[in-house]
């Protein structure tokens, strides 16, 4: 058997014994598990902003080549997959779209009719029960775009499909890294696109009172993006969300705070970010929690506070290998049908294998790179060569395999740059519970693997060891 072959079969009888048996009809009440649940569908690179921290923005040639971007196939392809699904009756718990700006491009359009067209047909126990869609929100400034979206979320609403929007919004006080492009011209150069016009910059009072009232209205919320350039801006951004929460009766937690693991993070700005986890902690105990000590610690073991910023360093139970979702989903890129390990990581050659199409319909699945399936889907972050000693490892939000690809040139070198910005975040931690006479009693609280990180570090602070390095 030649090794081509070999590799097919053994892409097949995994995904079969892992993504699609999770996914089978009569497999799915079975466990609530969220490993190997999700599908998620890659459409373009395209996007009517060029933010300054964006990984597609910066490589989209790489992870997205030029010569598959042909929006029929595009279509074409997203209509035998949803076809081939539904045929083998299998239902993914949450279909995950992802571009670079679904609503601002006819395909992104297409592609949602597509599913809502074909989900319509089908049984009810063979369709999804999210459409999971992150957006830049941009299509708000335009009152047309913004009717068309609440019409899809409608009528995937009348088919039992929730249509959830997340929003990448970085606030006011942030919007110099996001500025829009001027005279786009996306994908395979149709100008098949929905463009926006007379974008404002920065993005103004009212657009941001739509914003807020929309995610108020069908209950979305935000995962602003908390990058090293304008870190000194993100106390006032801070406050400015959570009076924005207020004005619009939204949780003070309606969002999810994401730091930006790219190597641009220096000493300087990664200590300005432990300043900030320090102050959004304290704030929210005093302004949100009123200093209530218990409630404050019920909400901690309950709920979320500030997510990755502070949650995952106080005892947030990782059930997987690594803290995103490359090991729970499988990635499809629409162009050209081939199945990647996550959305920062298509590059060529990296891809675990391609769905076979003949006619209009798969009819297969061949193996590419398996060793490097197999190596992502099992390893886990704390056993990496710098990981497995490091003093934080129990709480850290761990690399991006993507960043890492792209600094180091070794998808499993951690960038050091965001080892700093990881200390940085757990110092601030560390200091704020001090500050607030929480500590004790929080890590007394946690299992002894993470309450040693946190001696460890702090013996380092007290020490005066630690300085941003």
């Amino acid at each position: 058997m030649d090794h081509k072959k070999e590799k097919s079969i053994y892409l097949n009888q995994f995904l079969d014994d892992t993504f699609f048996n999770k996914w089978r009809v009569e497999n799915k009440n079975e466990s609530s598990n969220t490993m190997y649940s999700n599908l998620e569908l890659i459409i373009t690179p395209d996007c009517n902003l060029a933010c300054t921290y964006c990984y597609i923005n910066k490589n989209a040639n790489g992870l997205y080549p030029k010569d598959i971007r042909n929006h029929d196939h595009i279509r074409q392809n997203t209509k035998m997959l949803i076809d081939w699904l539904i045929e083998q009756r299998m239902v993914p718990s949450n279909i995950e779209i992802f571009s670079g700006s679904v609503f601002s491009q006819k395909v992104g359009w297409d592609v949602l009719y597509i599913l809502y067209e074909k989900y319509k047909k089908a049984e009810e126990d063979l369709r999804p029960s999210s459409i999971i869609i992150p957006t830049n929100f941009t299509f708000l400034i335009d009152e047309e775009t913004t009717k068309r979206v609440e019409d899809i979320i409608e009528k995937f609403k009348d088919i039992g499909i929730r249509f959830f929007l997340s929003g990448s919004v970085e606030g006011k006080y942030m919007e110099q890294n996001r500025p829009f492009k001027r005279n786009l011209k996306l994908g395979d150069g149709s100008n098949e696109h929905i463009f926006i016009p007379n974008c404002r910059e920065p993005r103004d009072d009212d657009y941001y009172e739509r914003a807020f009232s929309f995610c108020k209205k069908y209950g979305y919320g935000f995962h602003p993006m908390v990058y090293s350039k304008g870190i000194d801006l993100w106390k006032k951004n801070f406050v400015w969300f959570q009076e924005m929460f207020k004005k619009h009766d939204l949780k003070f937690n309606s969002f999810m705070l994401l730091e930006v693991r790219n190597e641009e993070w220096t000493s300087s700005e990664a200590m300005e970010l432990a300043e900030f986890t320090e102050f959004a902690v304290d704030y929210i105990f005093k302004e949100v929690f009123k200093e209530n000590k218990e409630e404050f610690l019920k909400a901690l073991r309950q709920t979320k506070i500030l997510n990755t910023l502070f949650d995952s360093c106080v005892g947030e139970n990782i059930m997987t290998g690594i803290t995103c979702s490359i090991q729970n989903a499988m990635y499809v890129r629409m162009g050209d049908l081939h199945i990647v390990p996550c959305h920062r990581t298509s590059y060529t050659g990296l891809e675990y294998g391609r769905f076979i199409t003949e006619g209009s319909k798969i009819t297969g699945i061949e193996g590419i790179n398996v060793e490097l399936m197999t190596q992502i889907l099992s390893f886990n972050h704390k056993t990496l060569p710098m990981c497995e000693t490091c003093v934080i490892k129990e709480v850290c939000n761990q690399t991006c395999l993507g960043s890492n690809l792209e600094t180091t040139g070794d998808m499993f070198a951690p960038n050091p740059s965001v080892c700093r910005l990881q200390y940085a975040r757990v110092i601030g931690v560390i200091k704020v519970l001090k500050k607030l006479g929480l500590y004790d009693e929080v890590v007394n609280s946690i299992n002894r693997n993470i309450q040693m990180s946190y001696w460890l570090l702090e013996n380092k602070i007290m020490g005066g060891e630690t300085n941003g390095e």
